[in-house]
């Protein structure tokens, strides 16, 4: 890497540049070196930017979405230019109301995919939304050091004065949260009528439209409630090895017990399914691999079935091996249709 040319990208990315040195960002990013220099400061700033890579296309559509992201960089600029402005630029948040798409390496090899981060106004506050629309699970780190393991189909948001307003997320989906611990400021993570309340532990929150919510503790102590009125009623407090699973229709809670392990693996992007019914395996299985999977039988979807796969496994071997065990059969219909069936 040139050592000015980078010095000068990092300052633009830092929202440093003088005018003049907006317009050498801008003939910089037109060559082949520049893209590569900027490729190589995303890299190095390990996401902190909030773009994030998941497997899934090859180089020559890494190289249409930098493409992309760099055609908006000129936007900006010329924007900016028009109204006689500075720009101001956070982490590479641009424009309110305007979504960053961005290439870049992943760790072990070349992939790109899209990951959006929205900042949009709601009632006076400005929100931060974070969102995985599919594959393994991608990592977040929230201003207050806290680490966020959004699942495929998920949604985070927060408020952009985060944590200094308080350290209140709402999440729709699934995610591993590791809380940075804070005595003084509860870290409360909304989902819907339900609270989960925390100091400082780690922990997964499942919250699908259609699907039981559920709270799995992998160390700390966790507590769940849920709104009754006016009041706030409690659901479980969770220690270590322990979750809880709520069904909303019938406001039922029950706990039992979760492998601290199997936590872990699904951090790091392994399929774990541990007694789940076959209809919620068929939901999990079209998030991470962007699919259709048809359980039309109820018989088959109540079926239960339990397996750990790696994040690399298809999903043609993830449905050989469960049906094997699930006792269930399966169907191809074309490349990203599946339907499964009850065994005769």
């Amino acid at each position: 890497m040139d050592i000015e040319q980078g010095k000068l990208l990092r300052k633009f990315l830092e929202g440093q540049c003088t005018d003049s040195e907006q317009q050498q960002v801008k003939a910089l990013l037109d060559t082949p070196e520049g893209k590569s220099i900027m490729q190589e400061l995303m890299e190095e700033q390990d996401l902190r930017a909030g773009l994030y890579a998941l497997p899934g296309a090859d180089e020559r559509d890494l190289d249409r979405k930098v493409e992309d992201w760099k055609n908006q960089v000129h936007e900006r600029i010329v924007a900016d230019e028009k109204k006689g402005a500075h720009p101001v630029v956070r982490k590479l948040r641009f424009l309110r109301n305007a979504a960053v798409w961005a290439g870049i390496l992943f760790a072990g090899g070349v992939a790109a995919w899209k990951v959006r981060e929205t900042i949009f106004t709601e009632q006076a506050t400005v929100y931060i939304k974070k969102e995985n629309q599919r594959g393994i699970p991608v990592r977040y780190i929230l201003p207050d050091s806290t680490s966020v393991y959004l699942a495929a189909g998920s949604t985070l948001r927060y408020p952009e004065d985060y944590p200094q307003s308080g350290r209140d997320v709402e999440l729709q989906g699934a995610a591993f949260f590791d809380v940075k611990q804070d005595e003084a400021h509860p870290f409360i993570i909304h989902t819907g009528d339900v609270q989960t309340r925390v100091l400082g532990t780690s922990f997964r929150v499942s919250n699908f439209e259609g699907e039981p919510l559920e709270v799995a503790v992998a160390t700390g102590k966790v507590g769940v409630s849920a709104q009754a009125g006016k009041a706030q009623h409690e659901l479980a407090v969770l220690t270590p090895g322990l979750k809880m699973s709520y069904d909303r229709a019938t406001a039922k809670a029950i706990t039992g017990k979760v492998d601290i392990g199997g936590l872990d693996q699904w951090k790091s992007g392994e399929m774990v399914f541990d007694e789940q019914p076959l209809g919620l395996v068929a939901h999990e299985l079209q998030r991470r691999f962007g699919i259709t999977v048809v359980c039309k039988d109820p018989e088959a979807a109540a079926y239960r079935v339990s397996g750990t796969f790696a994040a690399t496994e298809p999903v043609e071997k993830v449905l050989k091996m469960l049906s094997i065990l699930g006792k269930f059969r399966y169907e191809a219909r074309g490349d990203s249709t599946y339907h499964l069936y009850k065994t005769k």
